[in-house]
């Protein structure tokens, strides 16, 4: 599952969004400030909104805050949209799957 957190008050949303890569999944790295898009789930009791940042992983943790109780597995996009529970971020995933690839040379 992904990192999904509440933004910090003295943060921006992508701030917010490299904070929980770091403490989740122990990486680091440049966060686009536009989002993907949002999708929502439960929690809580009730539904949360979630917005999405890509990032560009420039440094990965052999040690990371939660750590002991997550485990941080990297996969092609496609194979990860198919893990996912949540329909809204498994169309955000194949959108950033779909961008990724027209960006790349021929």
């Amino acid at each position: 599952m992904p990192p999904k957190g509440v933004v910090e008050p003295n943060l921006s949303p992508p701030q917010s969004a490299a904070q929980e890569a770091l403490e989740e999944a122990g990486i680091r790295g440049m966060v686009d400030e536009v989002p993907l898009g949002t999708y929502a789930y439960e929690k809580w009791g009730g539904v949360c909104e979630v917005e999405v940042f890509a990032m560009k992983v420039t440094d990965e943790l052999a040690d990371w805050p939660e750590a002991a109780f997550r485990k941080r597995e990297w996969m092609p996009s496609l194979e990860a949209r198919d893990r996912l529970t949540e329909d809204g971020l498994k169309t955000l995933v194949e959108a950033l799957s779909d961008r990724l690839r027209t960006k790349q040379p021929n």
